[in-house]
């Protein structure tokens, strides 16, 4: 699999039979991995049309939507365990001790005999983590992976529904009705930054679809710049994967879950559950000193 380990901008380039499809297969793939196509590797893509059961499957996938969105399902996971839960509470160091560890930040310190980090790996930097940590899982830590999507809404009227694609403005454009308006989004890849990308992609908006009437509202989040996020799904770049298979399978008392770590739908929410629940029977299987499986989730 090495000679695919390339960017996906370089693997087209070398495929002259793409040419013609060269800026679908861009769009499509910036879909699926919402990152520049001259940082992310083509084992993604391969990832993901393996993970979705062929390529039309991946690149036009049926949604199916949480009801009341995902926070939904974080408040209802919440709900039996909300006598634990400490909110505004951030962690800067994890220190290994003869007891378990201790996680502390500005508001104390919390000790614990094995832990689950569930944190987007693109803030693992900024975190001191004293425990075992592989060599290839630590690089790509400090690499971080490149993730970078601009996502906006605005509010419109339209006529129907809309649904187009593009390269490399506006790669994703789509709305949702309401009883009076409607709620259009669209995606670009978040260069040079979030503003200028979003500002560009609503300039092709306005040319693709011109019987659009606008109605000025417009709401984004700018997660290359939130210190929580620091950037979007994952997408490995060239050279990283054995760096995130290593962190995904780190062995207990520490272990690392999520949907950036999963290990069949990584970037995904569902790789976000897979993940969840793996990594939970893993601890638990440390916990009652039984044998602990490799991550699978």
């Amino acid at each position: 699999m090495s000679h695919l380990d390339l960017s996906f901008s370089d693997y087209l380039s070398a495929c002259p039979e793409c040419a013609a499809a060269k800026d679908l297969l861009l769009a499509d793939g910036f879909a699926l991995h919402g990152a520049d196509p001259h940082r992310y590797s083509t084992i993604n893509v391969l990832h993901d049309v393996a993970a979705f059961g062929g390529a039309k499957e991946a690149f036009q996938a049926d949604e199916q939507r949480i009801g009341g969105g995902a926070q939904a399902l974080a408040l209802a996971i919440a709900k039996t365990m909300a006598k634990e839960i400490r909110l505004d509470w951030r962690v800067q160091r994890i220190q290994q001790t003869f007891e378990g560890f201790e996680i502390a930040g500005p508001n104390g310190t919390l000790l614990t005999k094995a832990l689950i980090i569930t944190l987007p790996v693109n803030v693992l930097s900024s975190l001191d983590i004293d425990a075992q940590i592989g060599s290839a899982a630590r690089r790509a830590i400090q690499e971080r992976h490149p993730g970078a999507a601009a996502k906006g809404w605005a509010s419109v009227s339209c006529p129907e529904p809309i649904h187009s694609s593009g390269w490399p403005n506006a790669v994703e454009v789509y709305s949702r009705q309401g009883a009076s308006t409607s709620a259009i989004a669209t995606f670009a890849v978040a260069d040079p930054c979030h503003d200028s990308a979003l500002e560009k992609s609503w300039q092709a908006v306005r040319s693709r679809h011109p019987n659009l009437q606008w109605h000025n509202e417009f709401l984004s989040h700018d997660w290359l710049n939130d210190p929580l996020a620091q950037g979007t799904w994952l997408s490995a770049a060239p050279k990283q994967h054995e760096g995130w298979h290593q962190l995904a399978d780190n062995p207990p008392p520490v272990i690392f879950a999520g949907g950036d770590v999963s290990r069949r739908w990584y970037g995904w929410m569902e790789g976000a559950v897979t993940s969840g629940r793996d990594s939970a029977q893993r601890i638990q299987a440390y916990l009652a000193q039984a044998p602990v499986a490799p991550a699978a989730g």
